[in-house]
């Protein structure tokens, strides 16, 4: 007990100087303080804290940082998506212009034909059906404004014409058809005739020259156009070559075989020669 007690008034003594020895230092540093007119405590924690000031400083900064990269990361992309629909949007319109350009081109081989008549409009078309030998169907129809009898013709030279129209599709018979009939001139001799599709020469791209006076109207190598009469084909549209001269077995009169220019079985681009009128 008596060891307790002394261990006890020991403990105290010890508290009790370390208590002294924390005022005299409290005030030393107080006094201090109000000589130097500095904070040693201030600087204290102001040094001790400094390496956490800096560490949430950088956070902050890295943070802004990021956030600031991200928003021009955004707004480039953005501007990225801007300028690439921008692009798309310029190559469209550039397919689009060599399209016209195009078009324009091949109609321009047509200018002689819509010079000599007057208000015709030529509107380019596609062949999108081969119905048969004789027939073919084009991806234009009333509301291109094409209309039954329309001449049908390419720059190589006469095709048929529309003979059925719908709202979006139209079917040409083309002259190698038997059912058609083309009044045509020979252009060397100025002689006129009727040209009229036959069945087995149309296995050839080839039609018949028919109603021809004698045989001297007509010659091998000679040149077939439209000769105007009648109120389906304007004049001087080619058509073909004369490449044969024959007779007629049953009745024995002459007739010309002629090549046509244009090959009907292939071709894949057409113009419809529209406002024709016959004065």
């Amino acid at each position: 007990m008596k060891n307790y007690i002394y261990k006890r008034k020991k403990g105290l003594q010890y508290d009790t100087k370390i208590l002294i020895l924390t005022v005299i230092c409290t005030i030393s540093i107080a006094v201090t303080d109000l000589i130097t007119n500095k904070s040693i405590i201030k600087d204290f924690f102001a040094n001790s804290l400094s390496p956490l000031k800096q560490i949430i400083t950088n956070t902050i900064n890295n943070v802004y940082s990021i956030t600031v990269y991200g928003n021009e990361k955004n707004k480039l992309y953005y501007e990225n998506q801007s300028i690439t629909a921008n692009n798309i949007d310029l190559s469209n319109k550039l397919v689009n212009y060599y399209k016209i350009y195009a078009e324009n081109e091949q109609l321009k081989k047509y200018f002689g034909i819509t010079e000599q008549v007057d208000d015709a409009v030529l509107t380019n078309a596609t062949i999108i059906l081969r119905n048969d030998r004789y027939n073919l169907t084009i991806n234009k129809g009333s509301r291109n404004g094409v209309e039954i009898g329309d001449t049908v013709l390419t720059e190589n030279g006469l095709v048929g014409f529309i003979s059925k129209v719908s709202y979006t599709t139209s079917t040409v018979q083309t002259i190698m058809s038997p059912l058609t009939k083309v009044a045509v001139k020979n252009i060397v001799t100025d002689k006129t005739g009727v040209l009229n599709g036959d069945f087995e020469l149309s296995k050839d791209n080839k039609v018949k020259l028919i109603y021809t006076k004698s045989k001297d109207d007509i010659n091998i190598g000679d040149i077939i156009t439209t000769s105007g009469i009648g109120d389906i084909y304007p004049e001087n549209i080619k058509i073909g070559i004369i490449t044969n001269i024959c007779y007629d077995e049953y009745d024995t009169s002459i007739y010309a075989v002629v090549d046509i220019y244009e090959d009907i079985q292939k071709v894949e681009k057409v113009a419809v020669l529209k406002n024709f009128s016959k004065e």
